[in-house]
């Protein structure tokens, strides 16, 4: 059997959860967030959890955390589109 895991560092964690490391941290401490694991001195999430958990806003599964996620992306994207009308 095959499992396709690759290890997600700090800067692709911040692209799927567009909020700040102080929250990711606190998140994980609060056992909103999947924990990662230590490679040496540096962290790493693995690809599989954070794809379940990114799931769970899809299935209207919200944590807080989630729908914090949920609420920075929407913002986001509506600052993208601005941005883009306005040019």
């Amino acid at each position: 059997m095959s499992i396709n895991v690759k290890l997600l560092g700090a800067g692709e964690i911040k692209k799927v959860a567009p909020v700040t490391s102080m929250t990711i941290w606190r998140w994980v401490q609060e056992g909103k967030f999947p924990a990662p694991v230590k490679v040496g001195r540096r962290s790493f999430w693995r690809s599989d959890e954070i794809n379940a958990w990114v799931d769970g806003l899809s299935t209207g599964q919200d944590t807080s955390a989630q729908a914090t996620v949920a609420a920075a992306a929407a913002i986001a994207n509506s600052d993208a589109a601005a941005a883009a009308a306005s040019h």
